[in-house]
């Protein structure tokens, strides 16, 4: 799956901060919510209820904060740099700085599936964290995210 079918520019956010966990999961869920026409409550009470089963800290500083969401009919995702890295109670304990974000309609959780691979598998190309970290734009980091290299790796 290529990344641009699960990116796009005008969904990359930089320099977003929050006081903790939570309070980032507010501030996406308000992000998204006026792109979707769902209620920002809606949003954050179902990434809350899946961060209580367990962190979506997937490690080297990465989160993937996801949920089903009740009236959406697409998957929706937003790639997050924040201003400075945060504890997000990841697997090996390192402070999150890089989020993806995706909120998924009932019906499309094999999709949801492939996407989230390709986004792992891409975070794993040589030299992709530290082209993401050191980006000056969300322009930089979408071209990063979506080389040849990248940006179609079998799922």
């Amino acid at each position: 799956m290529h990344m641009s079918t699960i990116i796009h520019p005008e969904n990359i956010i930089l320099g977003l901060s929050a006081l903790n966990k939570y309070k980032l999961l507010q501030a996406l869920a308000a992000k998204a919510a006026p792109r979707l026409d769902v209620s920002s409550e809606v949003i954050f009470k179902a990434l809350e209820h899946r961060e209580s089963l367990g962190s979506t800290g997937i490690g080297d500083g990465i989160a993937v904060p996801h949920a089903t969401i009740p009236g959406i009919t697409e998957i929706f995702t937003l790639m997050v740099r924040l201003d400075k890295p945060m504890e997000f109670e990841a697997i090996d304990d390192v402070p999150v700085d890089l989020l993806f974000l995706m909120l998924v309609p009932d019906q499309a959780k094999g999709d949801y599936l492939k996407m989230l691979a390709s986004i792992a598998r891409t975070m794993r190309v040589d030299g992709m964290l530290a082209a993401i970290r050191t980006a000056r734009s969300s322009d930089e980091i979408f071209i990063a995210l979506t080389t040849e290299a990248a940006g179609s790796l079998p799922v």
